[in-house]
């Protein structure tokens, strides 16, 4: 009888072995440590100096509670005079991916020490190619990476050229969602006379440092840039603000890769409080 017992007792153990085996199997998940595939190092990464940066309307303070995002690129407008003698420019961030490192950036002759960091390319911002290198050194993480020295360097170049020379403007043949036929719409560096939906307005700069003119944005064949619309162009891309909501990040974006081009925005209707979707996909025009 005891071993009849002992042989009951050791068959039960056994079984809720293989039981919690199973279910150790069959939980996937590797940052769960009841799982049989957990990884302690699971979503961890070596120390890098990765960073973006890009355009911003970045004031020193979020407004309303919201930091306005960078808009990143590879290309933006240089810095000129407008035809009214005043200068004008791009305000460009920086920022590091890697917290609570130290950081060494190197932008120009210039050494910052912070993580992220704010410069106007204004006078100085002539066209030409440039480039901003961060260091990075932090105590790494020597469980899930042994050979981890806790330092890196990445060196990133971008383009500052003339805003009626960005690579966004021009015209494009599209087809925007809910359409059966495609239709012209345009991104052209002129400042007009005035602000308006209609087309009776005089281009009074074709090549402006700094307006864009958005034509047929609302699929109308009739529209330019006006107050259901703001925001500013990289080299390519357009980002839109939503007007409804001014403390809104942006309401879309217009994307530009090679000769072919998508958009997805929202237009803020104020009198009514509402807002239209479109979205676009199309090609450039030679």
């Amino acid at each position: 009888m005891r071993n009849t017992h002992c042989a009951f007792l050791i068959l039960s153990f056994t079984l809720l072995c293989m039981l919690g085996s199973c279910c150790k199997e069959q939980c996937q998940d590797p940052q769960d440590p009841e799982c049989g595939n957990y990884d302690p190092c699971w979503g961890k990464k070596p120390v890098t100096a990765d960073f973006i940066f890009g355009r911003t309307t970045a004031t020193p303070e979020p407004i309303n509670g919201v930091e306005y995002p960078i808009c990143e690129d590879t290309i933006f407008m240089a810095g000129a005079e407008d035809r009214r003698g005043r200068d004008y420019g791009v305000l460009m961030k920086f920022q590091a991916l890697e917290p609570n490192a130290k950081y060494t950036w190197k932008l120009g002759a210039e050494t910052i020490n912070k993580k992220e960091f704010e410069r106007w390319f204004i006078k100085s911002g002539l066209p030409g190619v440039y480039q901003a290198t961060l260091i990075v050194e932090k105590t790494p993480d020597a469980a899930c990476f042994p050979l981890d020295d806790g330092k890196d360097t990445i060196t990133r170049k971008f383009t500052l050229m003339p805003h009626y020379q960005l690579p966004i403007m021009g015209k494009y043949k599209v087809l925007f969602e809910g359409s059966k036929d495609s239709t012209i719409i345009e991104i052209q560096p002129w400042e007009i006379s005035s602000s308006t939906q209609f087309r009776n307005y005089k281009i009074v700069d074709s090549a402006s440092v700094q307006y864009t003119t958005l034509i047929n944005f609302q699929n109308k064949r009739d529209t330019v840039t006006h107050f259901l619309f703001d925001g500013f162009p990289t080299g390519n891309h357009v980002y839109l603000f939503d007007n409804i909501n001014q403390y809104c990040p942006w309401g879309g974006k217009i994307d530009l890769n090679g000769i072919y081009i998508e958009g997805k925005y929202s237009i803020g209707l104020p009198f009514n409080n509402t807002e239209q979707k479109m979205k676009f996909k199309g090609r450039k025009l030679k």
